[in-house]
């Protein structure tokens, strides 16, 4: 893999088409430091595809590095189950619950089974939500959800809105 690295700087490929190729090779000869790197360099390059934002994502998290608020605002814009759950593992690090409850909720909204590893993480960002009893929704969206309290008997009703369930005409 190393042969091929340094004849990928020497081939006259764009900086760009260099940098998928130096990615792609770092991740799986497990130099994930040398491929944040990369991703780093390049992420307004990057940024759209769902592969790099996860590995971005996930390695940053893993090496305890931090994540900027323009990656962390990426992210949440991606409509993919596990990019969300990592947005939302990364709002529960800064202690932003109710923000990470709503984006673990969003995750598994979209998750589909085979995302099963996402569910574990999601109730622990909702359990350890120590202001969700007092949260209250301004607006709501596709794919979320709110906690409606009955102000009489003091009961709580779960509601999610999920888009696959909402009827509309041809």
């Amino acid at each position: 893999a190393l042969d091929l690295l340094n004849a990928i700087e020497g081939s006259g490929l764009g900086d760009i088409d260099t940098a998928r190729m130096k990615l792609d090779i770092y991740i799986h000869t497990d130099r994930y430091l040398d491929a944040l790197e990369i991703i780093e360099t390049y992420y307004d390059e990057l940024k759209d595809n769902g592969r790099v934002l996860d590995a971005f994502l996930t390695i940053s998290l893993q090496y305890k590095r931090p994540i900027s608020d323009k990656v962390l605002t990426d992210a949440k814009k991606f409509k993919n189950a596990r990019i969300l759950m990592l947005a939302a593992t990364v709002e529960h690090l800064r202690q932003n619950f109710d923000e990470a409850e709503k984006l673990a909720m969003q995750s598994l909204l979209i998750a589909s089974p085979e995302d099963n590893e996402l569910f574990g993480h999601a109730f622990r960002i909702i359990i350890d939500n120590p202001s969700g009893e007092n949260a209250a929704p301004s607006n709501t969206a596709d794919n979320t959800y709110f906690i409606a309290k009955n102000k009489q008997d003091h009961s709580r009703q779960t509601i999610c809105i999920y888009r696959r369930d909402v009827l509309s005409a041809p």
